[in-house]
């Protein structure tokens, strides 16, 4: 990993795990992180939460049980800029994080 591209984040899924097979036979993770940003505008607390695409490769399938909507993970990556067509041909831009590390720190009981 680039020490100038790299990214740690510590949220919630959003969503349950999607895992997911590539043709190559790669297992990958998909998930979604709702993460919290706090800070101090001119003395009022002002909290932003925003929603964080993450992918992880050589995902180990046996962790998409755990990794339920409303866990706690921190994942470790860089950021990946991506250009593809969706279902309806339209080219569609995004930023996503790829992690090179993912931690459970608290599983949603359910």
């Amino acid at each position: 990993m680039a020490d100038n591209n790299s990214i740690m984040l510590k949220g919630r899924l959003v969503k349950d795990v999607e895992v997911i097979q590539l043709a190559t036979g790669t297992i990958i993770g998909r998930l979604q992180l709702a993460v919290t940003n706090k800070r101090k505008i001119q003395g009022e607390l002002k909290e932003n939460t925003f929603i964080i695409d993450v992918i992880k490769g050589n995902f180990k399938e046996n962790l998409a049980y755990k990794l339920k909507q409303g866990a706690l993970v921190q994942v470790k990556g860089f950021l990946e800029f991506r250009r593809f067509p969706n279902l309806s041909w339209n080219i569609v831009e995004k930023w996503e994080v790829v992690a090179e590390e993912a931690a459970i720190l608290k599983e949603e009981k359910k």
